[in-house]
């Protein structure tokens, strides 16, 4: 009788479209064609007897059979996956570089401080920082590691809580001039404020006090989706800025952004220290592991607890 096992390659081909729910995007995912794709799901079809998906004009979706059998493959890329990172670990002085994802304005702050604190504790492990806002596949794109600020992950991935960001909310010391000292939160709602163009609750701005919640809707003539973009118009006096404190530390020491409502606790997304479950780590990955965080533990004015 003929086994699932000499079609690894029709049974990866089935689990990138059960999990895009889509054959065009496995396809992009995979580099490949949905013509290939379809043939390939087909014949696994055809060597187990059922059917895997009910298509239509409109939809993808797994039959019964089809879900038990993402599970399985599931675990079985996931075993093929961790053969590969054990062989090549097997040498500690592997030069792979161990990879790391996270956030764009995260990374621009994290990566040269961890190198600079680790490069002793680290001596001789090469890192690659992929700077992305996009959730990446750590099967497909051998990422090691990720950094992400959502709570929602993967049941076969690890995720170590490590803080909510501390936030700061600065402008100008033009813009302050100009309007003046504030007193309470509640005054930002007829200030111009750059707000975040994408995600509508981003723009309700929470400050917590011993007291109370005060939840502010701000407003303001200029939006962006980027730290980076909020952070330079912020600089030239557009608005008033809602950041992760991390991100302004050094502008506010060298005062060229001013703060407002220091003694209010500002926190918002969680950050998760993500990686997948391993029956065998080595020792660099287990290093770098603590070294991250240990970084974390490290930062408490800018990562609450």
């Amino acid at each position: 009788m003929e086994t699932i096992s000499r079609h690894l390659e029709e049974l990866a081909a089935f689990h990138q479209v059960a999990f895009q729910k889509s054959f065009t995007r496995a396809a992009e995912d995979l580099a490949t064609s949905k013509a290939l794709l379809s043939k390939q799901v087909k014949r696994l079809e055809s060597l187990l007897k059922t059917q895997l998906f009910v298509r239509t004009t409109r939809s993808l979706k797994l039959t019964n059979e089809g879900e038990e059998l993402y599970r399985y493959s599931q675990k079985i890329l996931n075993l093929s996956d961790e053969a590969s990172r054990r062989i090549r670990d097997l040498g500690e002085d592997s030069d792979t570089p161990v990879r790391i994802s996270m956030p764009v304005s995260l990374g621009e702050v994290f990566a040269p401080s961890f190198l600079e604190e680790n490069s002793k504790r680290l001596k001789g492990v090469r890192f690659e920082f992929d700077l992305s806002n996009e959730k990446r596949d750590f099967m497909k794109e051998q990422v090691d590691f990720a950094l992400r600020a959502d709570d929602d992950h993967d049941p076969d991935l690890v995720a170590r809580y490590l803080g909510r960001m501390r936030d700061a909310v600065c402008s100008s010391p033009n813009l302050k001039n100009s309007i003046g000292t504030l007193q309470d939160p509640a005054e930002l709602t007829a200030l111009p404020c750059i707000t975040h163009s994408r995600e509508p609750a981003w723009n309700i701005w929470t400050f917590t006090s011993q007291k109370q919640d005060h939840r502010i809707q701000v407003r303001g003539p200029i939006s962006t989706n980027q730290y980076g973009a909020v952070l330079s118009l912020c600089l030239a006096g557009h608005g008033i800025a809602r950041l992760p404190a991390y991100f302004v530390r050094e502008p506010l020491k060298q005062k060229k952004l001013v703060e407002y409502f220091s003694d209010y606790l500002i926190a918002t997304h969680p950050v998760y220290l993500v990686y997948p479950k391993r029956e065998y780590t080595s020792r660099r990955h287990r290093e770098v592991k603590d070294a991250i965080l240990d970084w974390f533990k490290n930062r408490s004015k800018d990562f609450v607890r």
